[in-house]
């Protein structure tokens, strides 16, 4: 069975800002989003290749009384400071029994807080690289690039990457 994701805005935008997203593609999930999601997308680019993608999920939540459902899922207690946008991604997680992708530490602690299995972009890159899609590297000037786009990223998560795969690559070449 494929395993089901849904992916938050910042993950796409990582992705497709080190242009890995197509090895992303390539993963083999089966990857849901949300046109919230979509929406916040402001790099006109970005968001016409993830409209565009053959085989992405992008759930559109016109039934009646959806919006009123994710806020009553997420009361305002609870939310603390999470977006609409958040919400639907963590209720779609729920509702497909999925993993959430995603960067965003609220999100990430609510999704915890809900027993929703919850990664980020490193998980990704490691996959990539596990399953030997992604040379390793190449995952080490991605990974460099990320973090110099988005230096929130763990630093030393992100030295671990950095290490293990310069290792690995040299093991290649021998």
């Amino acid at each position: 069975m494929r395993l089901i994701v849904i992916s938050d805005t910042n993950i796409f935008i990582d992705l497709i800002s080190i242009e890995l997203y197509e090895c992303f593609l390539s993963l083999g999930y089966k990857i849901y989003t949300n046109i919230f999601v979509v929406n916040e997308l402001e790099d006109p680019e970005q968001r016409a290749i993830v409209e565009s993608t053959d085989g992405l999920y992008i759930e559109q939540f016109e039934e009646e009384g959806f919006v009123e459902e994710i806020f009553q899922f997420f009361e305002k207690r609870t939310r603390r400071g999470l977006s609409f946008t958040d919400c639907a991604v963590l209720y779609q997680g729920i509702r497909h029994k999925a993993v959430v992708l995603t960067g965003d530490k609220k999100m990430i602690k609510m999704a915890k807080e809900k027993d929703i299995d919850v990664h980020g972009i490193l998980f990704i890159l490691d996959e990539m690289v596990r399953r030997g899609l992604l040379p390793p590297a190449e995952a080490v000037i991605k990974i460099r690039h990320l973090f110099e786009l988005n230096p929130r990223l763990p630093y030393d998560e992100i030295e671990l990457r950095i290490r293990n795969w310069s290792e690995l690559a040299s093991r290649s070449f021998l």
